[in-house]
């Protein structure tokens, strides 16, 4: 009976998480918002997953962007890092992010970023295509949708909000 409870405890926790990221359709035009519309995930934020420990920092909204970084360490050693622009596309916005080695190599070709497009944001929460962040007092919540083709597996990471 327990093997049962668990399964279907996985089971609802996956589908509630799956349902907090959002795709944009093939063609469909991104939502609209302003930079400063998401200036709620600025400051220095920290905490565990993907099996390590996290810290990402965010700017404040200037000339009309945020700029962000990310660190993944595991055993006390840098696993990756991450450079991250929220810049303005017309009337609307776009999440940038390069991943490098902790030898400062880019995992992305030839300057190239993996963007994720403005769906829909609201006070606390930003639905790019893809992923969601969400904030909850001095907590971030990120959905994170990842994989090749129609199947894709989340994965959930939360930050704490910490002085610098």
């Amino acid at each position: 009976m327990k093997f049962f409870s668990t399964l279907f405890i996985l089971l609802f926790f996956t589908s509630v998480t799956k349902a907090q990221v959002k795709f944009l359709a093939d063609g469909e035009a991104p939502g609209q918002g302003k930079v400063e519309d998401v200036s709620w995930i600025q400051g220095f934020w920290e905490g565990p997953g993907f099996g390590g420990e996290c810290e990402e920092s965010w700017s404040s909204p200037k000339s009309g962007e945020m700029v962000g970084t990310f660190r993944h360490f595991s055993e006390g050693n840098i696993v990756f890092l991450e450079f991250m622009r929220i810049i303005p596309e017309g009337d609307s916005f776009t999440l940038k992010v390069r991943h490098y080695n902790p030898d400062g190599n880019s995992w992305e070709d030839n300057g190239e970023w993996v963007d994720f497009k403005l769906i829909e944001i609201t006070e606390d929460t930003v639905w790019f295509d893809g992923m969601t962040i969400h904030r909850e007092g001095d907590q971030l919540t990120y959905d994170l949708a990842f994989g090749d083709g129609e199947e894709k597996d989340i994965a959930r990471l939360v930050l704490k909000k910490r002085a610098l």
